[in-house]
């Protein structure tokens, strides 16, 4: 419990700094999920396109593409990107951890950018140099996650960090409600063929996030000029260099064995691939349910698909001031109140699926599927998804970067798991694809309330503590 009076953090400069990270993290996962919109623009569609989205067919056009893809080049345009992906997690966060968050966010963003620029023209001369440019983006954008959880700890008080994070995240949510009307309308704007623009903006907005930042942010408050000196004081205590005056090291070295025999650790990248289990299947095969089983046309697809992902944009904070209120009047330990979100939301994300296959009325399903992705939302911010900084404290960014990579495993597997389950796109092949992922979060549920923890590990406090330097004299007499 925090006994002292802290800096208002409404209008603070570590909500700015949370706010700006919350930006990064929207335009990524808008260059990320845009790309699959842009590539039926680019490759074109037989079937008329309800240009405002009204379902009347005097506004309808047929969406003729520059490009005549197979199927095959498509799938390996959108799998280019996790094969990049997977591959930065852990040396992002090593790297965050060890040197700072800054230089890291603002290489990849800008490395981000650029390549976004690249692509309209790169596919006008070959697809597999766009190929090339997604498994870049790919790694750009692997560091950036465990980037954010390296840097925002030392922006706040461990009340504050969850708070903090919910900002962050809200980018993410966001962008899944926004990317799909913003794609499709940049799609048949007309400009230089519409679907370039999907590139070109987010793009150029990645190059000046890059400035921005550079400009206002920084590894920590003590190097920071434009914090207020109130606010500074306040934070240097959550800080390196804090830590270090206090006797410990300020750039530890990762304890490896510890951490992959920590029964905690484990049980957290058991929870994080379970939950993206789920995750994957809401955000990436949705689209592909209601097309089939729903039968509505590209654009009224996307809308409803982006509705389903307003819940979490609008309960990520509110879970997180909960979060902060719950630490700071001490009502639960911070393990219990990581269980308590945790184990509650992934339990009823179950429950809620298994009762979507006894529901045939299509407004209710959906209203289903959006509760479900709120309840995602709150396991998140909440629960187990932050309690990387309470675990492990210094290698949060490694430790996510880690478990993160388990939970791109699953992006990986869900569409092999749905060619072997869903060959017809049938309803009762859906229902059967909706059991197994609900076992598997109540699986992530069951062990998360079972072996978590979010306290501290001993190993790691042993860890951070300065190692006697090999060039000390000893005293003489």
């Amino acid at each position: 419990m925090e006994s002292e009076k802290s800096p208002r953090l409404m209008c603070s400069f570590r909500l700015l700094i949370a706010f700006i990270c919350g930006i990064s993290f929207f335009l990524l996962f808008n260059l990320r999920f845009g790309f699959s919109m842009a590539l039926v623009c680019m490759n074109g569609s037989g079937k008329p396109v309800d240009r405002d989205g009204n379902g009347t067919t005097t506004s309808t056009v047929l969406l003729k593409g520059e490009f005549d893809w197979d199927r095959s080049t498509q799938s390996h345009l959108l799998g280019t990107f996790f094969y990049g992906y997977i591959l930065t997690q852990v040396v992002g966060g090593w790297v965050s951890d060890r040197f700072g968050g800054k230089i890291t966010m603002v290489a990849s963003m800008l490395g981000l950018g650029i390549t976004s620029v690249l692509i309209p023209m790169a596919a006008r001369v070959d697809p597999k140099i766009v190929m090339g440019i997604r498994f870049l983006q790919g790694c750009f954008q692997g560091a950036i996650l465990p980037t954010a959880y390296s840097l925002i700890p030392g922006w706040g008080s461990p009340a504050e960090r969850t708070f903090l994070m919910a900002v962050v995240m809200s980018g993410l949510v966001l962008s899944n409600v926004l990317t799909p009307a913003i794609a499709g309308s940049l799609c048949l704007s007309g400009v230089d063929g519409g679907w370039p623009m999907i590139f070109y903006i987010p793009g150029i907005l990645c190059i000046v996030w890059t400035a921005v930042f550079f400009f206002l942010g920084s590894n920590s408050p003590e190097e920071n000029k434009f914090i207020s000196q109130e606010e500074q004081t306040y934070l240097q205590k959550y800080s390196c260099k804090s830590q270090n005056q206090q006797g410990q090291s300020s750039h530890p070295q990762v304890p490896w064995l510890k951490l992959f025999s920590s029964i905690p650790f484990l049980t957290l990248a058991v929870t994080h691939f379970c939950s993206a289990f789920g995750f994957y299947l809401m955000s990436l095969s949705l689209p592909f349910f209601i097309n089939e089983i729903f039968d509505l046309g590209p654009i009224q697809n996307g809308i409803l698909s982006g509705l389903t992902f307003v819940g979490p944009v609008i309960i990520g904070p509110v879970i997180g001031l909960l979060s902060a209120k719950i630490i700071k009047s001490n009502w639960l330990t911070v393990t219990h109140m990581r269980k308590l979100f945790t184990c509650s939301a992934q339990s009823s994300f179950a429950v809620l699926l298994i009762c979507s296959n006894q529901v045939d009325n299509k407004l209710l399903k959906m209203s289903i599927f959006a509760l479900i992705n709120t309840l995602h939302q709150v396991s998140i911010t909440g629960g187990f998804y932050i309690s990387h900084m309470d675990l492990v404290g210094p290698f949060a960014g490694v430790a996510f970067g880690i478990t993160n990579t388990a939970a791109t495993c699953a992006g990986f597997l869900i569409p092999l798991f749905l060619s072997y389950f869903v060959p017809n796109g049938t309803s009762s092949e859906w229902k059967t694809v909706f059991y197994i992922v609900a076992g598997a979060q109540a699986f992530g549920a069951t062990i998360y309330g079972l072996l978590g923890s979010a306290e501290l590990q001993s190993w790691v406090i042993e860890a951070v503590k300065p190692k006697p330097s090999q060039d000390q004299k000893p005293t003489t007499a």
